[in-house]
């Protein structure tokens, strides 16, 4: 049997690939306007707590919009996802379904664990710049290791 496979978009799932469409836009927008609050916040951060505390203060600002901007833009993952795979169901399920997994773990832990943990260290290097004795300052990095070593870990 020498069968011709036929694709054509369901009728019925054009709204999510019109969603899907919208929301990489947006998501594309977004990446891009992280560019000049990067730019702002003056280069890579460094590795340790205390180099953190000190990289973050005075440039929370910036800091906290990139925190929003890509917390906003992880959630248009979902759509996207959701309209990957109704539209490559149809060739290989299995692996759009491994994809979406994938995908679906890394928006978990990137507003899980990235975010959460940069968001503590933006507070505690509010409170790091304005400590009033060195006794201040060891208690907010301590507390501060906690989260900067989730972020410095290779995993």
């Amino acid at each position: 049997m020498n069968e011709k496979m036929q694709f054509t978009v369901d009728p019925e799932g054009k709204w999510i690939y019109r969603a899907g469409g919208i929301a990489a836009f947006i998501l594309v927008i977004g990446w891009f306007l992280t560019f000049p609050f990067y730019a702002a916040a003056g280069g890579p951060e460094p590795f340790g707590a205390e180099a953190r505390l000190i990289h973050y203060a005075g440039r929370e600002t910036a800091w906290w919009a990139i925190l929003w901007l890509m917390v906003f833009t992880d959630l248009f993952y979902v759509v996207i996802q959701l309209a990957l795979y109704q539209s490559l169901k149809k060739i290989a399920q299995s692996m759009i379904l491994l994809a979406v997994a994938c995908k679906g773990l890394f928006v978990v832990l990137d507003l899980g664990v990235l975010w959460p943990n940069h968001a503590a260290l933006f507070d505690l290097s509010s409170l790091y710049a304005v400590a009033a004795s060195e006794a201040q300052r060891t208690a907010i990095v301590n507390a501060a290791y906690a989260s900067s070593a989730a972020l410095d870990s290779l995993l």
